[in-house]
């Protein structure tokens, strides 16, 4: 399935209507991130914790980028713990251990994921040791 990328403002609206139909969520970090585009990212978030509407599969992406990306990043990872409707969550490209610590609490909270994927990372040991407990208490997972 290819990575398809749009503004967090698209996925926003789509958590709001009321559908069956599961959303496919692709969000890629990189570059300069402003205040403003991260605060979209946080309301982003906040719209797929509050959602009852399933993601089937939550898909992020990430380029070369400036302090901000990990901003962003960190605060978008803190307002998604406790978020329950996600399926399938794949992380990709300039992954390491601080972009995984920004989604630990989400990923050691969470027990409705059924599966994911790391993708061409830079992931040491540290990383996964940090998030052993979601491999570990998951029985959702496949």
């Amino acid at each position: 399935m290819p990575l398809i990328i749009k503004k967090p403002s698209v996925y926003i609206s789509a958590l709001k209507q009321e559908s069956k139909e599961p959303l496919h969520i692709g969000l890629s970090f990189g570059g300069t991130i402003t205040d403003a585009q991260a605060s979209e990212l946080v309301d982003l978030a906040r719209a797929i914790r509050q959602s009852k509407r399933d993601i089937k599969f939550f898909w992020i992406r990430f380029n070369e980028g400036d302090d901000s990306v990990f901003s962003a990043f960190n605060s978008f990872g803190r307002e998604l713990v406790g978020a329950s409707t996600i399926s399938s969550f794949a992380l990709e490209d300039n992954v390491g251990f601080e972009e995984v610590q920004c989604i630990r609490d989400f990923l050691i909270l969470n027990d409705t994921i059924r599966g994911i994927k790391f993708l061409r990372t830079n992931l040491c040991h540290s990383s996964f040791s940090s998030i052993r407990p979601f491999f570990e208490r998951n029985g959702s997972l496949r």
